[in-house]
């Protein structure tokens, strides 16, 4: 009886392509979750158009900074997670798209397309606390 053989080629594409496959199911590549990736340019208005927010290692605890910021009335803000752990950012006003938890690395954009004062804090660690004030 004959052994049906892979040819050598083939072997190494099929474990190539599984090596793939895995690596984009752990980076979470298979959907997103209400965060992005840095972008290079973000909706908004005029100079608002990239407000960015950090969020960083302050002693035991992690702040965002800086913890308030001004944009104009239908201007973006970005957070950037600078920190080793997750982190979202929780809008009081419910009108506000908030996120998801995002990692290293990782940003989130919203836009405020109404004035006002807008309070938000990292739901996991709820002494993170700022504010977007919208004009």
């Amino acid at each position: 009886m004959t052994a049906f053989r892979i040819p050598r080629r083939a072997s190494h594409f099929s474990i190539v392509l599984s090596v793939l496959g895995l690596l984009l199911v752990a980076c979470g590549g298979g959907g997103s979750k209400g965060t992005t990736s840095t972008p290079t340019t973000l909706p908004g208005a005029g100079a608002n158009a990239g407000t960015m927010v950090e969020i960083v290692p302050a002693g035991a605890s992690w702040k965002f900074v800086p913890d308030a910021v001004t944009v104009a009335t239908g201007g973006a803000v970005a957070w950037t997670n600078k920190s080793d752990v997750a982190h979202n950012v929780v809008f009081t006003d419910a009108s506000v798209k908030s996120s998801d938890l995002f990692d290293k690395g990782k940003s989130f954009t919203t836009t405020f397309p109404n004035a006002g004062a807008y309070p938000y804090i990292c739901s996991i660690h709820p002494d993170m606390k700022a504010t977007v004030v919208v004009k």
